[in-house]
């Protein structure tokens, strides 16, 4: 599990290196990455990562052990994004979860019948449920690890991503181990592929120039 959550963290910080508004994500564990804008004309770098961190100090104290640090800070002329990685969701705020269906079920029934209707097919053991709520510094988006069934309080804007409100937002998806080819994870792999491709022309034509 947490060889998976380094793997998974590592591929989206390594697309982050190279782009500054890759998104916001996170996998069936909990474990994930947030960007937070802030607009260059009105904010500096400092006082981005200050607010930023302020944030993750009062992420783990909520948690209680450090699952939330600051990564990295993009900056452009028109704006500047703060990238956060945290192992678990759930202890980003106390108000917030991700839990399996079945579990969510037992204890919000009637928002689990709510999330369900939305719903063409029966539900299967490993869907899962994530609510947010209450982050303080919330991202304008959200994309999972799988393809989302349902949504209340938000809006869905493919089948990996939602647009969150200021309101609970509450999110039903059924988890892709296999990293499904959604706009994300194409985007992670054409990254991923496009660095090794760089990796091995550089080899060989540092090869080229060395005198026989």
């Amino acid at each position: 599990m947490i060889f998976r959550n380094f793997v998974f963290l590592t591929i989206l910080l390594f697309l982050l290196m190279g782009c500054q508004s890759a998104g916001n994500a996170i996998n069936s564990s909990g474990a994930g990455v947030f960007m937070f804008p802030f607009n260059a004309d009105t904010t500096t770098r400092a006082e981005a990562e200050q607010t930023v961190s302020e944030w993750v100090d009062e992420a783990n104290e909520t948690a209680g052990i450090s699952q939330a640090e600051l990564v990295r800070t993009v900056e452009t002329p028109e704006q500047i994004e703060v990238v956060v990685s945290f192992q678990r969701f759930s202890q980003l705020s106390s108000s917030s979860f991700l839990i399996p269906l079945i579990d969510f079920a037992t204890v919000y029934e009637n928002d689990s019948k709510a999330l369900l209707s939305q719903t063409k097919q029966a539900p299967e053991n490993d869907w899962t449920v994530l609510h947010v709520e209450q982050l303080g510094l919330q991202p304008e988006t959200l994309s999972v690890a799988g393809q989302v069934m349902a949504v209340n309080g938000g809006q869905l804007l493919n089948e990996t991503t939602v647009t969150l409100d200021q309101q609970p937002t509450t999110i039903l998806f059924a988890p892709d181990v296999q990293f499904s080819f959604s706009p994300v994870w194409m985007g992670l792999g054409a990254s991923a592929l496009t660095g090794l491709l760089f990796f091995f022309i550089s080899r060989l034509w540092k090869r080229r120039r060395i005198p026989a």
